[in-house]
């Protein structure tokens, strides 16, 4: 065997061993952490904010929400604030059991038992790993002298193959199939031309103003009342007597359909059913809620004004029917 080839078949087994060792040790580590936390003091905080991002996952689910859930507490009359990321959203406003070091209560965790489970299933693979490159190393070793280099001699004939052609024309045909497949990905991806558009929200702000309403920002107010803390990144509401409509960006779509999920409408007899619009009233109010994309936008009004409030769902797009 060459030495160049016997070095490239040593690389894999020798980086599972790093790898299962490093594996081993984190989790070992971590799980030892989490044990001590356990101790720490418990108390109750509540959740102040919230936001997320999203990375890449597998083919099933090709993207992961994590969600950066803020909580304050207070310890000894002082107040702290901590942070946790969690693929579960926590409404803001909802107190969480935490446990905070008696020694630094700035640090805390949300963590109230170890994950006994988790630890077990990693450090597995981390020793499975190791044990798997050991034995593949020692087999590779062991047999390091058994290959030999096969060379030709030179002065036996030997058959060369003809060139071939670099390029046949179902070949070309091929990639002009994909080529213009690309392009086609790209253009629904980038016009939509089949995808329901959602309104800005100088789009709101004029809409209303052309209804006679002053649309007015409520940010702060929504992050509030809907429990989505900085997750809603823009926010426009109307609020009279007669009438109240809150419209909503929030930062990706998947975060929209949990807030359309979770917004309840306090009527409980259910009027207007669809996949994006969800209507309801009682013998004296009406109220809806709908989404678009990453918009989201709710409405109540007194039962008179039902007509009008759909109308202006229907002139911002929001309803068909």
């Amino acid at each position: 065997m060459k030495k160049r080839t016997y070095i490239v078949k040593m690389i894999f087994p020798i980086i599972c061993i790093i790898v299962g060792i490093l594996l081993s040790g984190y989790v070992t580590t971590e799980y030892i952490n989490d044990c001590q936390k356990v101790k720490w003091q418990p108390t109750e905080a509540i959740v102040t904010d919230m936001d997320s991002y999203e990375t890449s996952g597998g083919r099933d689910d090709p993207t992961i929400t994590t969600y950066i859930i803020t909580y304050n507490y207070e310890v000894n009359g002082i107040e702290y604030t901590n942070e946790i990321r969690s693929e579960v959203p926590s409404q803001v406003g909802r107190n969480i059991n935490i446990k905070y070091n008696p020694d630094e209560p700035s640090k805390s965790t949300t963590i109230t038992a170890p994950d006994t489970s988790k630890f077990i299933i990693i450090l597995f693979f981390g020793i499975v790993s190791i044990f798997g490159g050991v034995i593949f190393t020692v087999i590779i070793w062991e047999n390091r002298f058994i290959f030999t280099d096969v060379k030709y001699d030179k002065s036996e004939p030997y058959y060369l193959e003809p060139n071939r052609k670099s390029v046949s024309k179902s070949y070309l045909k091929t990639i002009l199939f994909f080529a213009c497949f690309l392009v086609l990905a790209i253009i629904l991806m980038y016009f939509q031309p089949f995808v329901q558009k959602n309104i800005s929200s100088n789009d709101f702000v004029q809409i209303m103003q052309s209804e006679g309403y002053t649309a007015e920002n409520s940010l702060e107010k929504t992050q509030k009342e809907f429990g989505m803390g900085s997750i809603i990144t823009e926010s426009y509401s109307v609020n009279t007597y007669n009438i109240r409509i809150d419209y909503c960006v929030l930062n990706s779509n998947e975060n929209t359909r949990l807030l359309y999920d979770s917004a309840s409408l306090p009527a409980d007899t259910y009027t207007i059913t669809d996949k994006q619009f969800l209507g309801s009233q009682d013998d004296e109010f009406f109220y809806c809620k709908a989404y678009i994309n990453n918009t989201f936008v709710y409405g109540g009004c007194k039962i008179e004004q039902k007509d009008k409030l759909l109308q202006m769902f229907k002139d911002m797009g929001y309803y068909s029917k």
